[in-house]
């Protein structure tokens, strides 16, 4: 068929959705305020959540583990292996307590922050008292680690905490 002999595929809208025709381009301006309104407020009650959720979740994070009670407790030094007892007491992020070994009773005092463990063990014998620092990390409820510095001997550390009866 010659070009002149194409039918014309054109549409015409009826003439109420012609009148309609510019409504139906523009979206209802109250309507879109009204869905703007609803999504910030929305947003603004998940910003709430995920704040109060990730505070709660960092104030949980940041509370000192509870290491009280005794624990076996074995120091490896350059002169070998030493057991001991240590027991603890623990009041917020403060530690006190005793190191029960062949040397003796001594004093402890320190701290434990989340899952690091720190304190002293102040040795009141020899020559001249002496406090030697004990550093580590809790590995789960029942176990912790560390090393230790006592001048020229330094070592490892771990300690094992001694199940109470009725646990």
């Amino acid at each position: 068929m010659p070009a002149s002999h194409q039918p014309r595929l054109t549409h015409t809208p009826p003439a109420s959705a012609a009148a309609n025709r510019t409504d139906f381009h523009q979206p209802d301006r109250r309507l879109s305020r009204n869905r703007s309104i609803h999504l910030l407020c929305y947003l603004d009650r998940m910003t709430r959540l995920l704040s109060l959720l990730l505070s709660a979740a960092l104030a949980f994070a940041a509370q000192a583990a509870d290491i009280s009670g005794s624990w076996d407790f074995k120091v490896s030094s350059p002169r070998g292996e030493h057991t001991a007892k240590l027991t603890v007491t623990q009041q917020g992020e403060k530690i006190a307590g005793s190191f029960q070994s062949e040397r003796g009773d001594f004093k402890v005092d320190g701290a434990v922050k989340g899952d690091d463990v720190e304190f002293s063990v102040h040795y009141t014998g020899g020559d001249a008292p002496t406090s030697i620092p004990f550093r580590g990390k809790l590995e789960g409820a029942a176990k912790m680690s560390g090393r230790y510095n006592a001048g020229e001997a330094e070592g490892n550390w771990t300690a094992t905490k001694v199940a109470t009866q009725g646990s």
